[in-house]
């Protein structure tokens, strides 16, 4: 039982925040708004674009005071998930193409 409701738990966690951040009681919005970059962490970079930044903007548009500065606060955090996701992409790009080359140095050797 979650800020005095119960919260569904067959749910994932970004279901449950896609479902409770515009949910009519204020401190419920609040505390998933909240969850807004530990469930970015564990998504990673391309859930993280489909499924949270696409829920932003309603967010940031929310009446109580309180629940955008909690958006304000995820910001910082998300746009630091965000950016290592794209920094592990680019190292996973770099290790795939540089072990294609190995594969093909391996080849011509034997």
């Amino acid at each position: 039982n979650r800020n005095g409701f119960a919260a569904d738990e067959r749910l994932s966690e970004i279901q449950r925040i896609e479902k409770y951040s515009f949910h009519s009681i204020p401190v419920t919005r609040l505390a998933y708004v909240r969850r807004l970059s530990d469930c970015a962490s564990t998504l990673g970079i391309n859930k993280t674009k489909n499924k949270i930044l696409p829920l932003l903007p309603k967010i940031h548009k929310d009446q109580e005071k309180d629940v955008r500065s909690a958006l304000a606060e995820q910001l910082g955090e998300l746009a630091l998930v965000i950016s290592n996701g794209v920094q592990m992409q680019r190292d996973k790009e770099s290790k795939g193409s540089s072990d294609k080359v190995v594969e093909v140095f391996k080849e011509i050797i034997q």
